[in-house]
C-alpha cells in the first residue's frame, strides 16, 4: 500500500512540475480584460478535463482525490458526469465551511467563484471528453505494462 501511496504522490509532483512550467509561457501572453480572462478560463478547463479523462483511462496511480473518484465509479459503477460533479461540489462546499470556520465568518479563503463554475461542469467536460476520446483510442493493457494503444493502428 505505501508504494501506490508514493506513486501517487509521483504523480502529484509531476503534475505540479507541469503546471509551473507552464506558467511562465502564459505570463507572456497579455490577458487584459474579461474577455480575454474568460477565454483562458475555459481554455484551461477544457484541457483539465481532458488531462483527468485520460488519467482516468489509464492504470496510471492518480492524485489522492482522484483516486477516490475513480474506485468509487468502479465500486458503485455510476456515472462519471454525476459522481466527479457531486465530489466536486461537495468539496468546495467544505472549502468554504472550513474557510468560514478558520478565517472568520464573512471571509472566504482559498475558493473564488470560477472554482464553483469548475465544479459544477468539470464532471461535465471530463464525460464529454472521456467519450470523444473512446471513439478514438482503444484503451486496453496491450503490453503488459497496462497502457494503450490508438485504434486503428498495428
Amino acid at each position: 500500500m505505501w508504494r501506490h501511496n508514493l506513486l501517487s504522490f509521483a504523480t502529484a509532483l509531476s503534475c505540479g512540475f507541469a503546471l509551473d512550467t507552464m506558467l511562465t509561457p502564459v505570463e507572456l501572453i497579455n490577458g487584459e480584460g474579461i474577455a480575454a480572462r474568460a477565454v483562458f478560463y475555459l481554455l484551461g478547463m477544457v484541457a483539465c478535463a481532458a488531462g483527468v479523462s485520460l488519467l482516468f483511462h489509464t492504470y496510471i496511480l492518480l492524485e489522492a482525490y482522484e483516486m477516490f473518484v475513480k474506485e468509487m465509479l468502479a465500486k458503485l459503477g455510476m456515472d462519471i458526469n454525476k459522481f466527479k460533479t457531486v465530489y466536486d461540489c461537495a468539496s468546495c462546499a467544505l472549502t468554504v465551511v472550513m474557510s468560514l470556520v478558520f478565517f472568520g465568518f464573512g471571509r472566504i479563503e482559498g475558493m473564488k467563484p470560477g472554482t464553483a463554475v469548475c465544479a459544477l461542469i468539470n464532471g461535465w467536460l471530463i464525460g464529454i471528453c472521456s467519450k470523444a476520446f473512446e471513439r478514438l483510442i482503444e484503451f486496453k493493457d496491450g503490453t503488459g505494462l497496462r497502457g494503450f494503444s490508438c485504434r486503428g493502428a498495428a
